[in-house]
């Protein structure tokens, strides 16, 4: 009886080690000498799916309730971007681009000796994604694009609008005069455009509460921790002082025949659904879909949904 208990047990600690084992941080090291982190979830049998998220500055973190819901049909990763998150990210500006970061997704999926695999990308990593998808089609089953940004200069136009509404109901004169300024062609400094967004509508559409992506002590297991929770200010004053912010523009123009699907938040304030009529001709293998009741955050604004339209469309 003594053994068969000892028996039980030792298994219960090997399935509880090898589950807790894919909760735990991996690392590979760049071309470049950058140490990259990441997590994984669910069978290598299962369909490869590469989060990249947005930014620039961010993490993976608000994607692993997903990560954790879909990994029956999914072998989920999440990597932190250079400078971000669980990678390193004391590292030197002249090592932080948009273009590295594409080289580092190539590098990833190369380290993971995936030949195909779907590419999923929020915000800032649906730039990311899409650049990344139009250089390496062949390794890319798949393209999904959550509220992504094809158009920098779109995007701030439909952002002002909307933030020059509140400035009118409230009479904000420096806000308005700033937002003159903007219209007049100007070009507005780092600080006047932290301003603005301050004052912007959440990005949320409706939302009661965030759920375990914001609670530290649940984000424990997974390697985050007070220190690297918080977005990189070092790779946001990279992007904010490159231009990038204001200038992106998808102009690669050859037709890329991938499966791809555009989801987007119905009153997303950051990147509105009209960002898809710029690469809809360029992915015409496209199904975009629209969620109702939700701004820039459907992973966790609406994550049955987003979950529900995950598994029936990625096959």
């Amino acid at each position: 009886m003594k053994q068969h208990t000892s028996i039980l047990l030792l298994f219960c600690c090997v399935i509880f080690s090898l589950k807790s084992a894919f909760c735990q941080p991996k690392y590979f090291m760049t071309s470049d000498s950058v140490k990259i982190g990441y997590i994984e979830f669910g069978s290598k049998n299962n369909i490869p799916l590469i989060f990249v998220h947005g930014g620039p500055g961010s993490n993976s973190k608000d994607f692993i309730h997903i990560a954790e819901s879909i990994k029956t049909k999914f072998h989920v990763f999440l990597y932190d971007q250079r400078g971000c998150g669980l990678s390193e990210r004391n590292i030197e500006n002249k090592k932080i681009s948009f273009n590295k970061m594409i080289s580092d997704l190539k590098e990833f999926q190369e380290h993971l000796r995936i030949e195909n695999a779907a590419i999923l990308g929020h915000s800032f990593g649906g730039a990311i994604a899409q650049e990344y998808c139009i250089l390496n089609f062949s390794k890319v089953k798949y393209l999904i694009i959550i509220d992504g940004i094809m158009d920098a200069k779109l995007s701030w136009k439909e952002r002002i609008e909307d933030i020059e509404k509140f400035a009118i109901q409230k009479q904000n004169k420096e806000q308005l005069a700033l937002i003159r300024k903007f219209k007049l062609g100007k070009k507005l400094d780092s600080n006047e455009k932290v301003f603005l967004l301050q004052e912007q509508k959440p990005y949320w559409y409706e939302i009661k509460n965030k759920s375990d992506a914001y609670d530290l002590n649940w984000l424990l297991k997974y390697g985050y921790n007070a220190e690297n929770i918080d977005e990189s200010f070092l790779v946001a004053k990279s992007f904010m002082e490159s231009g990038f912010i204001d200038n992106y523009c998808l102009k690669n123009n050859i037709k890329i025949n991938t499966k791809s699907l555009f989801i987007y938040g119905k009153y997303d304030k950051i990147t509105s659904k009209n960002q898809f009529a710029k690469v809809k001709n360029q992915f015409p293998n496209n199904t975009l879909i629209v969620i109702d009741s939700c701004g820039h955050f459907p992973h966790i604004e609406r994550k049955s949904k987003l979950i529900k339209i995950l598994t029936e469309n990625i096959n």
